[in-house]
């Protein structure tokens, strides 16, 4: 999905409930393309030649056990496929797309105020993964990008970033530091953690990333 580029305000929208997320802050970012699902473990397993999970869940999201290290491997062979240079999104270009880009209606889901109308929470999910492109689309016709499973951003996490980073398509890639910046909670956590400016990160340990349901979209630069 064509992603128009633009100004936005990146971060929490008030200091109610917010972590560090609430140094709201201008953010530029150029256009992009962005996939419209989740990476599926269908088109994981056509790249990968792999689907370790064996859920027989063709159009689920794939979830990660090592995101860094398999994100990477996915993408190197995805790009040596195609001739392409597909990425992950960086935090500001996901956060962007989430609200909508330039179409935003300020939901505080990707896509609704009303949370099981576009994402896969505890509320309704059971705890599992669901196939993607079930619930509604946001503004852009994305979907799940609040719930199912945190999405793998570009980004090294640092809890000063917001405060120094640049204004035209920031991106901290300083190295590991606290962990990896994941974004729109997942079908295994609360409401919270699916708002569309809700900010967190993963440590590489064991079994956190499964809980977490981890997964990932694929970005295009323009």
């Amino acid at each position: 999905v064509f992603v128009e580029g633009g100004e936005f305000w990146m971060g929490c929208p008030d200091f109610t409930g917010c972590g560090q997320e609430h140094k709201k802050h201008k953010v530029e970012v150029s256009s992009f393309q962005i996939s419209k699902f989740e990476v599926t473990q269908k088109l994981w397993e056509t790249v990968m030649g792999t689907n370790y999970l064996d859920e027989n869940c063709d159009r689920c999201p794939m979830y990660l056990f090592d995101p860094e290290k398999q994100v990477a491997e996915f993408l190197n062979k995805l790009n040596q496929m195609t001739g392409k240079n597909y990425r992950l999104p960086t935090e500001a270009e996901w956060e962007y797309a989430a609200k909508g880009g330039k179409f935003s209606k300020n939901f505080k889901y990707s896509g609704s105020n009303a949370l099981d109308e576009v994402a896969w929470s505890a509320n309704n999910s059971g705890g599992q993964v669901k196939p993607v492109g079930q619930l509604l689309p946001n503004e852009l016709g994305l979907y799940d990008m609040s719930g199912n499973v945190y999405e793998l951003c570009l980004d090294s996490y640092d809890d000063n970033f917001y405060i120094n980073s640049p204004q035209k398509n920031p991106v901290n890639t300083i190295g590991f530091v606290l962990g990896k910046v994941i974004r729109g909670g997942s079908s295994a956590e609360e409401f919270m953690n699916s708002k569309v400016y809700h900010q967190t990160y993963y440590r590489n340990q064991v079994g956190v990333q499964k809980t977490y349901y981890i997964g990932f979209r694929l970005v295009l630069p323009q």
